[in-house]
């Protein structure tokens, strides 16, 4: 889409065309559209919905983001509500669905500055900033993977700094080495080939299984 409207079209972190954005009744409806741009100026973006505002763009990192209140929410129903950048650019309309539900972002739930919103079917969900993922944008990668030794890949769950070690190597810190074998090369039928080239280490264990490089890395005993 970005092709046919240079400049002027809708950037991925955008709801999809025709998306459902649920709202509360008798509350103001907030959410975000989101728009790329090659410099600091943010384009214009259009609605003729009396009901509707769109406040000043914020521009981060190449990325605009507008803020959107829904106010025709005193009574239940759908409404289709749509958006253009610029005077010719991209078009994009929603699926405004208000109910009497209960709003589950009251106390956001959300962490690492994840947007909040309740679906039209009551639940929660949350949309995470780029880094984060989980449920509630619970999770993220360290700002320094300093914490992990052995080139483990430190992670935050919560609060909680995390590791997750290569194979061979345990621990919170992934200090310690292991002597666990990917399989015993006996029972079950077990065995490895390729052993000259562990990189490419093909294992069948009832089956073939393929190893990823990250397991082998740091392995002393095959």
């Amino acid at each position: 889409m970005s092709s046919m409207y240079p400049g002027c079209s809708f950037s991925v972190e955008t709801p999809p065309r025709e998306s459902v954005i649920g709202c509360k009744k008798g509350n103001p409806c907030f959410f975000y559209l989101y728009s790329r741009t090659s410099n600091s100026s943010c384009q214009s973006l259009i609605t003729h919905d009396e009901f509707t505002g769109i406040f000043k763009p914020i521009f981060d990192s190449g990325l605009c983001r507008y803020e959107i209140v829904y106010k025709n929410t005193t009574s239940v129903g759908k409404n289709m509500l749509c958006f253009r950048l610029c005077a010719g650019g991209e078009s994009r309309c929603f699926q405004m669905y208000t109910n009497d539900i209960i709003d589950q972002c009251e106390h956001n739930t959300c962490t690492n500055n994840g947007y909040c919103q309740t679906l039209p079917t009551g639940s929660l969900k949350c949309h995470c900033k780029k880094g984060f993922w989980g449920n509630y944008c619970e999770k993220g990668l360290c700002a320094s993977n300093s914490t992990c030794q052995n080139d483990g890949a430190c992670y935050i769950n919560y609060n909680n700094t995390e590791c997750r070690c290569r194979y061979g190597y345990l621990g919170r810190d992934c200090r310690n080495q292991s002597n666990m074998v990917l399989t015993n090369t006996v029972e079950n039928g077990g065995h490895f080939t390729q052993l000259n080239r562990i990189e490419i280490l093909t294992c069948y264990i009832n089956g073939k299984c393929t190893i990823p490089l990250f397991m082998l890395k740091n392995v002393n005993q095959v």
